[in-house]
C-alpha cells in the first residue's frame, strides 16, 4: 500500500512537471513574437510616431514573463 501510494504521488508529480513544461513552452513562444515586435517599433524609422515608454514597459513585462517561463522550466 505505501508503495502504490509512492508511485501515484511520483506520477502525480510527473504529470505536474510535464503540464508545467508545456505552459512554459507555449508562453515563451508568445513571449518571443512580444519582444520581436517590441524591439521592431523601437528601431523604427527617426521621425516616426512611436509611444517608446510603452513600448519599453512591454518589453520590461515580457522580460519579467520570460524569467518566469525559466523558473516553470526548472520546476518541469
Amino acid at each position: 500500500v505505501r508503495l502504490e501510494r509512492q508511485v501515484a504521488a511520483s506520477t502525480r508529480m510527473q504529470a505536474v512537471g510535464l503540464l508545467a513544461g508545456g505552459v512554459a513552452h507555449d508562453f515563451n513562444n508568445l513571449l518571443t513574437g512580444i519582444l520581436g515586435l517590441a524591439d521592431q517599433m523601437l528601431e523604427a524609422e527617426p521621425g516616426t510616431p512611436v509611444d517608446r515608454s510603452a513600448i519599453q514597459e512591454i518589453a520590461r513585462n515580457a522580460h519579467r514573463g520570460a524569467r518566469l517561463v525559466g523558473q516553470l522550466l526548472a520546476f518541469a
